[in-house]
């Protein structure tokens, strides 16, 4: 379920905000849908963050499922929220650009998602305000069609993959804000193929895949997308446990899944929460004599989003081999680094 992208953005009372108290309290919309993820374009308000109190509950959505269950989350200012005035930053939502037909004048909207851990056809969505002094908007929300539910002992059926000649490599993808399909499948699995010693597959289903991960000699992680059972994701850490490796890339260093942390704490040493605006950048190699960076240039510049990484000072330690310099936070950020784990 999508909104129509011309329809006026559904602004929420605000209490004592001036016009917003012409605004309602809450609306409700229409699903009809087995929903398994929401997917907001909004993430702003009238008198958002910095304006407010930071963390403080400014929307309540709630799922309604066919038989009257019921899912709920808070939505947060200073979180997901932000004014819409300006570029402002929030850890809970990123920015979007290429906005041109909602946005003027340096305004922002921001995108942010939620799975939804219940199962069945949710009837209806309503968006409730807390009626204190932010005016949260929606633009459009998407309901995603999915497997089963994060956690489910249920796992879907895995696919069957063709390997070649050489090393077997698996790219697992999929999820929210990057086009997979381009660059993840296309693009990643075509240049990989053509080297001669790789056959690469790549999937979107992150579920069932416990016997092709064990069997499988590089395990690419790219995906935003939950891991749809226990039994996938026991496999990758005991892929690490007997000495195996995987590859994070790019969605796959971000902060994805509260309920498995031990992925960024553990297999990442670490995550991403935020990263700057697409563009070019210079990536500066720190140990050029490491060998996964032999024959790569000292510095190069690439375009791309610069991934704000941050070491987890609980995590398995990272060793460093490449940065880059992030202008918005001032500071060197990790783009190239091997986590130390005692296995693998």
């Amino acid at each position: 379920m999508r909104t129509n992208r011309h329809e006026r953005p559904r602004e929420l009372h605000a209490l004592g905000a001036g016009i917003s108290r012409d605004y309602p309290k809450q609306v409700e919309v229409k699903v009809g849908l087995p929903a398994t993820k929401l997917h907001f374009l909004g993430g702003v308000a009238g008198w958002g963050y910095p304006n407010g109190r930071s963390n403080e509950p400014t929307a309540k959505v709630t799922a309604h499922f066919a038989g009257g269950e019921t899912e709920e989350f808070i939505l947060r200012n200073g979180v997901e929220i932000a004014d819409y005035i300006a570029h402002i930053d929030v850890p809970g939502s990123e920015a979007l650009d290429n906005m041109d037909d909602l946005l003027n004048q340096g305004r922002q909207v921001r995108y942010f998602a939620r799975p939804l851990t219940k199962r069945g056809v949710v009837e209806k969505l309503t968006l409730a305000s807390y009626g204190n002094e932010v005016a949260p908007t929606f633009v459009s929300i998407t309901a995603e069609v999915g497997e089963s539910a994060p956690g489910s002992s249920a796992a879907p059926a895995a696919p069957t993959f063709q390997w070649g000649a050489g090393l077997k490599v698996l790219i697992i993808g999929g999820g929210a804000s990057h086009d997979y399909q381009r660059w993840f499948n296309v693009a990643d699995v075509k240049m990989l193929n053509e080297t001669g010693g790789i056959s690469a597959n790549y999937t979107e289903t992150t579920g069932g895949l416990a016997d092709v991960i064990a069997d499988v000699d590089v395990l690419i992680v790219s995906n935003n997308k939950p891991f749809t059972d226990e039994a996938t994701k026991t496999a990758i850490m005991n892929r690490i446990a007997s000495g195996k490796g995987i590859i994070g890339l790019h969605p796959g260093l971000w902060y994805n899944w509260k309920d498995w942390p031990e992925f960024n704490r553990t297999l990442i040493g670490g995550g991403s929460r935020g990263h700057d605006k697409l563009g070019e950048f210079e990536v500066i190699v720190t140990e050029p004599t490491h060998p996964l960076l032999r024959g790569v240039p000292s510095k190069f510049t690439i375009k791309d989003e610069l991934y704000w990484f941050e070491p987890d000072p609980q995590g398995t330690p990272v060793k460093v081999l490449a940065t880059a310099h992030s202008p918005s936070k001032n500071k060197d950020c990790p783009q190239v680094f091997v986590v130390e784990h005692p296995k693998a």
